[in-house]
């Protein structure tokens, strides 16, 4: 009759998406578990998976990742001094289409509280028909350090006097040229706010 080859056809088409999920399912884990990268997994904004690597970056044990959000893996603020949480807004509320990737950067904060530079490509997946948000980071920490130490000795070398200031408005680098032209030791500099080198109407006004 009708209804039975109606009821044999939707029985057939639930067989057949059933095992087309269960196909998504291992390519996804499969990518998840071999990926060379720390990876998360996110159900809105909170942690519902991760990789040995994620444990590895962030220095927690699995059950202590699973549940938190990633705020709670960032310091208070990014390198250029905007609030992280206004970041993760930014970048993970912009919607991407399915298999759609975001990339950018990201500082973490490990579990013994040393920071973490990292790339980040994000992108919204499909698991047994639910969306989800893919999230990988690679660790980028030693070629930041290496970028900076070159910047340092670029900067070292100039014959004018140099200082780079740091998001507090904090001197974090001078070079030996502005130790003479402000006659302040080195030791004394670093960590001294800017302001201090210059005249008081012009406070406040520095980059």
């Amino acid at each position: 009759s009708l209804l039975l080859a109606l009821l044999s056809w939707v029985l057939l088409y639930l067989h057949k998406r059933s095992k087309q999920l269960a196909a998504a399912e291992a390519s996804y884990t499969a990518m998840f578990d071999n990926t060379l990268d720390a990876a998360l997994l996110l159900y809105g904004n909170r942690i519902i998976n991760c990789n040995s690597m994620a444990t590895a970056l962030l220095g927690y044990q699995r059950a202590a990742i699973i549940g938190q959000q990633l705020l709670y893996f960032l310091p208070e603020r990014q390198p250029d001094g905007n609030p992280s949480d206004l970041k993760v807004a930014e970048r993970f509320s912009s919607h991407l289409t399915l298999g759609e990737q975001d990339f950018f950067e990201l500082q973490l904060r490990h579990a013994g509280n040393s920071l973490i530079d990292c790339d980040v490509a994000l992108r919204t997946v499909s698991i047994g028909g639910h969306m989800r948000t893919f999230v990988s980071f690679r660790d980028i920490t030693r070629r930041k350090q290496t970028e900076l130490a070159q910047l340092h000795s670029i900067l070292e070398a100039s014959p004018d006097a140099v200082v780079l200031v740091d998001v507090a408005g904090c001197i974090s680098f001078a070079n030996h040229s502005a130790e003479r032209m402000f006659n302040y030791p080195m030791a004394d500099l670093l960590g001294m706010s800017v302001d201090a080198l210059v005249p008081a109407h012009a406070r406040g006004h520095h980059g």
